[in-house]
């Protein structure tokens, strides 16, 4: 009769802490760490339409092992639950990583939110920057609504055009321009 939460020790460091310890990622590593992440956002979204709706730098460990790993489910939303569950016209997740959709809080979000909350993710990771940065959180907020995405080879000169024009497919202002399928984006990131 007793109800607990299980969850197994992750030993390893978070993106975040070696973003601010040892500077921006090679790109090539960064693409790494956002493969795997990728398909673990793919087999959620396929296998049960899960969001996850706060992908971050801070929501990513890299294991003692090397291996990426994804956490923080703790505003990831099914698709398959009742509508009632999630208050729409919320605002819920890290506005540093926000996509449009998200931030509007509109209804039909879907995986494409998490592809933009990647990207942005990518960017900071090889940049060492967050693309938009303003004292409140309705000031970053509007920055992804509104603001033309700060072009990343004016923040890191050695990234490559392709590595560029992943971020900024990932990050697109309507999610209607952005890849239609988590696969897509995996064979882009191995095509590098």
């Amino acid at each position: 009769g007793i109800c607990y939460f299980g969850i197994s020790y992750v030993s390893g460091k978070t993106i975040d802490c070696m973003l601010e310890k040892e500077g921006l990622f090679s790109e090539n590593k960064a693409l790494s760490i956002v493969l795997a992440i990728a398909e673990a956002l793919e087999y959620a979204w396929n296998e049960e339409k899960i969001l996850h709706r706060d992908i971050k730098p801070a929501n990513i460990i890299i294991n003692n092992k090397g291996i990426p790993m994804l956490f923080d489910m703790g505003i990831s939303k099914s698709l398959n639950e009742e509508a009632n569950l999630t208050m729409t016209g919320t605002v819920i997740g890290t506005p540093y990583y926000m996509s449009p959709e998200q931030a509007l809080a509109e209804k039909d979000i879907d995986f494409r939110t998490d592809i933009y909350s990647s990207g942005t993710t990518l960017y900071h990771m090889v940049t060492g920057t967050v693309p938009y940065n303003a004292t409140t959180a309705m000031a970053i907020i509007m920055k992804h609504i509104r603001e033309k995405l700060p072009h990343p080879q004016t923040r890191n000169a050695a990234l490559s055009d392709t590595c560029t024009d992943l971020i900024e497919t990932m990050m697109p202002k309507d999610k209607q321009a952005t890849h239609h399928s988590w696969t897509t984006i995996k064979n882009h990131i191995k095509i590098i």
